[in-house]
């Protein structure tokens, strides 16, 4: 299993199922050509920052924008 952690301080279940980020070189790197099955996003730098596990379905490009598709949550902690 493929999984990307992601320090995201801005996400959390209550945005849906699409995270977006702008098509700069440092997310082309970590978003096209990858195949990830699951994305770690963690909420903050502290050690007892929460963390949510959900499924990557893929990345569709926009103008001047990634968007992620997201699956279901599959652990909070």
């Amino acid at each position: 299993m493929d999984r990307w952690d992601l320090l995201d301080t801005k996400f959390w279940p209550r945005r849906g199922l699409i995270e977006f980020r702008e098509r700069k070189p440092y997310w082309k790197n970590r978003l096209e050509g990858k195949d990830y099955d699951v994305i770690k996003f963690r909420n903050g730098y502290a050690l007892n920052a929460p963390e949510m596990v959900v499924e990557f379905l893929g990345v569709r490009k926009d103008i001047g924008k990634y968007e992620i598709q997201l699956g279901r949550v599959l652990s909070l902690y």
